[in-house]
């Protein structure tokens, strides 16, 4: 007798099948959800870079170069680059390591960056000079060459563009120029030799030009280091009266030139942008520290969203400047953490977006710092002119100095106390407060709240 079919087991064999297909149904059905997400973000990217470059902004690394190449200027590349090498050279760092001492450039581990006394005994002071005898003619190339801006435009330093794996050569060597051109105005301003410290601080300043021009974070983080040192000169200057009339209106439009966040916030994020770009199409080929291969599509539209939040933002006001940095920072990170999927179509933006907001607060100091700085200048303007300081800062206007143009973030100008002659002028560190204080900032180092940053921003004439 053949045996009846099991009727359970007949709808059993079905219901393990199904059960056994459905997560490969499951998997394609996310693959195939996925693959059309990439294609269409695809397209949608292509039509964003495509508009891009009609804009003039680069893509990719081939457009990269053409970008970096309009902006910048070769006239003096070669001279620049001996420069450049030559402080690379045992030579010169040979002497440097002779003189563990050297301010701004020795090795010393107690070593001060205010070690060239204004006055009265220097226990180095003769073998710095002979440092700064050593390297005369190399002092006196660098600041021809600082002089110097063909077409206005900065200078050309060679760079082969590879996404994030470019690399930035002679990063070190700009500090060095830098830190050099420091001590030579140092020693000018013991010497009370007005025409030379004037020379040092327009060199520094004129340094910035073998920088600006690499459109790439690092390269405007280490320009605003450098210019720094170029404020900080000026800052000791001011202090000491150092500097005569001529001298003091030939610095003013220089620093008034950098009061203002420029063309260079646009410039970096464009290119920032233009390097990040070839690795969402090939990830691991273009420098991210990631395990993904696949193109990234949906990844590149949130970067590229990001991005334009931030090379939006108004420049003209620091105050809305500083609010709109904080807002698209916020935003960024939220449309980054909204949810396990917003976390998966952001995961190499997490990695190309660096802290945009905390750069531009760099770029909001530099700013105040040259505002500051023109104000000092005013000062000593205002004092050579009628042999004694102005009672308020408001008289300040006869020099052109447009002082709402000139305040600091916070809605309050700069402090100003005058008592006899002398005078105290100050404004406010952005990264740890808010608007300027009715007093100096604490700078006596015996004071518990007193902060070395804070010198930069307390300038006492004498």
């Amino acid at each position: 007798m053949v045996p009846s079919p099991n009727p359970k087991r007949s709808c059993l064999v079905p219901a393990i099948l199904l059960l056994i297909a459905m997560p490969v149904f499951l998997a394609l059905a996310v693959a195939l959800t996925w693959y059309a997400r990439e294609m269409a973000a695809q397209s949608r990217l292509n039509d964003r870079t495509a508009k891009l470059r009609t804009q003039g902004y680069p893509v990719d690394n081939a457009s990269m170069q053409t970008y970096y190449t309009d902006q910048t200027d070769a006239t003096n590349t070669d001279a620049w680059l001996a420069i450049l090498e030559f402080l690379k050279s045992d030579e010169f760092n040979e002497s440097i390591k002779a003189n563990p001492r050297l301010p701004y450039l020795g090795n010393g581990m107690d070593m001060e960056v205010h070690e060239v006394p204004s006055q009265g005994d220097w226990a180095n002071e003769r073998s710095v000079r002979d440092f700064l005898k050593q390297w005369k003619r190399l002092h006196t190339d660098i600041t021809q060459l600082a002089s110097a801006s063909p077409n206005q435009k900065p200078v050309r330093i060679p760079i082969v563009f590879n996404g994030f794996k470019t690399l930035l050569p002679h990063v070190q060597e700009k500090r060095t120029i830098a830190r050099l051109l420091s001590l030579y105005g140092s020693v000018a301003l013991r010497d009370r030799d007005s025409a030379a410290v004037r020379a040092a601080i327009e060199s520094i300043l004129g340094t910035n030009q073998i920088i600006a021009g690499e459109p790439n974070l690092v390269a405007q983080l280490v320009s605003i280091a450098v210019d720094s040192h170029a404020i900080l000169l000026l800052q000791q200057a001011i202090e000491q009266d150092a500097l005569n009339t001529t001298d003091l209106e030939s610095l003013l439009p220089k620093v008034m030139a950098a009061t203002t966040i420029g063309d260079e916030w646009v410039a970096m994020l464009a290119g920032e942008r233009g390097m990040a770009l070839p690795g969402f199409r090939n990830p691991s080929a273009a420098g991210f520290d990631s395990p993904i291969t696949l193109s990234r599509y949906v990844d590149a539209n949130c970067y590229l969203d990001i991005m334009q939040s931030f090379q939006q933002i108004e420049r003209s006001d620091l105050d809305e400047f500083r609010i709109q940095l904080k807002k698209c920072e916020s935003a960024a990170l939220a449309s980054m953490n909204s949810g396990w999927l917003a976390k998966m179509d952001s995961a190499l933006t997490a990695q190309a977006v660096p802290s945009i907001a905390a750069v531009g607060e760099a770029f909001v100091r530099r700013a105040v710092c040259h505002r500051l700085a023109a104000h000092g200048i005013g000062l000593r303007l205002y004092e050579d002119r009628h042999g004694r300081l102005p009672e308020s800062l408001n008289e300040l206007a006869e020099f052109s100095l447009d002082l709402t143009q000139l305040k600091p973030p916070g809605g309050k100008p700069f402090g100003y106390r005058v008592d006899g002659t002398t005078a105290t002028l100050w404004g406010f560190n952005p990264r740890t407060s808010e608007s300027v204080p009715i007093d100096p900032p604490v700078t006596t180092k015996d004071q518990a709240d007193a902060s070395s940053e804070n010198d930069q921003w307390v300038w006492n004439l004498k």
